[in-house]
């Protein structure tokens, strides 16, 4: 099993941008608008920034969002359908943006799920 990511592109333009790092709430909640259709590109190993890569992401005269998250799977499943819905669903689960790319036209980030630590009053 390879450990896949896909980069999703979010709905929305420069309201979805992050403050020092920081996204607001409109950008978690366009995660819930996403659909197996916004996969911009699945692949393994790190997010590279090529040439190739920003003209996928880099929509001309447009803030443009994206969000990362990854599973295993095998090379056969990274292209079935079933496996795109497992990669949305783990997508929707996150609760941090952990910031990868920013670009004057856009912005990438890492979505992660990071469980809360029960206060110890």
């Amino acid at each position: 099993m390879t450990y896949y990511k896909a980069i999703f592109r979010l709905p929305g333009g420069s309201e979805l941008k992050a403050d020092r790092g920081y996204v607001p709430d409109a950008f978690f909640n366009a995660l819930f608008e996403v659909t197996t259709t916004d996969i911009v590109d699945i692949h393994e190993g790190g997010f590279i920034l090529s040439t190739e890569m920003h003209e996928k992401l880099s929509v001309p005269d447009h803030f443009t969002s994206y969000a990362i998250t990854g599973l295993n799977a095998s090379e056969e499943e990274k292209f079935s359908p079933e496996f795109h819905i497992k990669l949305l669903e783990h997508l929707r689960e996150a609760n941090h943006a952990r910031p990868i790319e920013e670009h004057y036209n856009y912005q990438v980030f890492m979505m992660e799920y990071i469980e809360e630590v029960p206060d110890d009053d």
